[in-house]
């Protein structure tokens, strides 16, 4: 649901869906066109939960898409991609969950075969994949309760990390 939270309008998850263990599959909110092909996605998370945060893009379908998958109560990182149902890992970081208490800033940069993934403006993976060449955005949870999502982005400019810190620390600050 949008709810007035956080000092702003923001998405938010408050129920815990979960399929028991791998491959974490939770709930999903989706938006975009199918045709969407070259983009930098960027948002903001605030999970009040420890479970799993996910971010969808170029997704097509229900069996067909890319995903960032973070738990900090499992201690992983994933980069996945989704094709026809199943899933393959393109990158992996077993000693982190997402680290971070307040907002998570997540950008997510997909050029042609190109796929970079920055965590609070820090690159985490970038891979070359071709399964996927356009689709939407979405966000989700996976058994994680009231986790918030806000600022999402989609730009086919690039996103400048200084700048974007620096407004992200004022508005954030102000409560606008």
């Amino acid at each position: 649901s949008v709810v007035k939270a956080k000092g702003s309008y923001v998405l938010r998850q408050d129920s815990n869906i979960h399929t028991a263990g791998q491959p974490y599959e939770g709930t999903y909110a989706y938006v975009g066109k199918a045709w969407w092909e070259n983009y930098y996605l960027k948002l903001e998370i605030e999970p009040d939960d420890n479970d799993g945060l996910i971010v969808l893009f170029r997704y097509r379908d229900d069996d067909n898409y890319y995903r960032l998958i973070m738990d900090q109560e499992r201690h992983y990182r994933r980069l996945e991609k989704k094709v026809a149902g199943a899933f393959t890992t393109l990158g992996e970081d077993l000693a982190n969950g997402y680290g971070s208490d307040g907002w998570i800033n997540v950008q997510i940069e997909v050029f042609g075969d190109t796929i970079t993934v920055r965590l609070d403006h820090l690159p985490i993976f970038t891979v070359h994949d071709t399964a996927h060449s356009a689709g939407m955005i979405g966000v989700g949870t996976w058994g994680s309760t009231d986790t918030y999502f806000d600022d999402i982005i989609v730009t086919t400019s690039k996103i400048d990390p200084y700048a974007d810190a620096v407004v992200d620390a004022n508005i954030k600050v102000a409560g606008n």
